[in-house]
């Protein structure tokens, strides 16, 4: 039987992955009281771009799961993960985003001795991004919480910033909301952005549907920066409302900028 690169590469991440997950459980117990003792001096579980060859449900499965595996480890093993691919870090990035209570914990006056958290966003976790400059030179950035992978944030970013002077709003802005529904529509598995619109009679809203795609085929570049009517102003305006309070943009966009 033959099998390609692909399926070889997924069968031994499969192999790998069920390895440290055994790995994580034996560790859970103290030393001395473990079902073996050949991980005991292990310090580091190093993760390489475990993405070729998985289209993005697969991908955001297995960010997922890497994440959840990494939150329940209570060892003082250390994950090392590396990526080059926005969608891969941008789920396990928001996974790891979340805290987990100790259960055991009560209260610090009660168990000194116990840890508060088993998972600690700001304790446990740490991201960086390494980049390669055009004189050979590198460096290595730390993260905190932001996105590296967020064209589409500032996209919206620019128009939140403006849509308090809504003379500032020109036509272009209207493609880089297009851009934005077709991106999220993406990431939550829509077949059509429109569905993510306003709904209007429980269809999407027709004026910010014509408007969007009238403005994404214009044919001149004099168009692009032209000004918009009223009207389409005020819809436009009320679309940004719409994701942000439906979508929670803001807060991501807020994370994002966050030290």
């Amino acid at each position: 039987m033959k099998i390609s690169k692909a399926e070889e590469s997924s069968f031994i991440w499969c192999i790998f992955f069920s390895l440290i997950q055994e790995v994580v459980e034996i560790l859970k117990d103290s030393k001395g009281k473990r079902d073996d003792d050949y991980f005991d001096d292990l310090k580091y579980i190093i993760i390489d771009d475990p993405v070729s060859s998985l289209d993005d449900n697969h991908l955001i499965e297995l960010a997922v799961d890497i994440a959840n595996l990494i939150k329940r480890n209570e060892s003082d093993v250390k994950f090392l993960i590396t990526t080059h691919n926005p969608l891969f870090y941008n789920v396990i990035s928001n996974e790891l985003n979340n805290n987990i209570l100790n259960p055991k914990f009560v209260s610090k006056q009660e168990s000194p001795d116990i840890e508060k958290w088993i998972y600690n966003v700001d304790k446990h976790s740490l991201r960086y991004i390494f980049n390669k400059h055009e004189d050979g030179r590198y460096d290595l950035n730390i993260l905190g919480r932001k996105t590296p992978f967020s064209y589409h944030l500032q996209l919206l970013r620019e128009i939140q910033t403006i849509k308090n002077t809504p003379n500032q709003l020109k036509k272009y802005h209207l493609n880089f909301l297009r851009n934005i529904l077709e991106k999220t529509a993406t990431f939550l598995g829509r077949t059509n952005w429109e569905d993510l619109l306003p709904k209007v009679s429980g269809e999407p809203d027709p004026h910010l549907n014509r408007l969007l795609n009238l403005s994404s085929h214009s044919a001149h570049a004099g168009e692009e920066i032209g000004e918009l009517q009223d009207n389409d102003r005020s819809k436009l305006i009320e679309l940004v409302n719409f994701l942000e309070s439906n979508y929670k943009f803001s807060e991501l966009i807020q994370q994002n900028e966050a030290v």
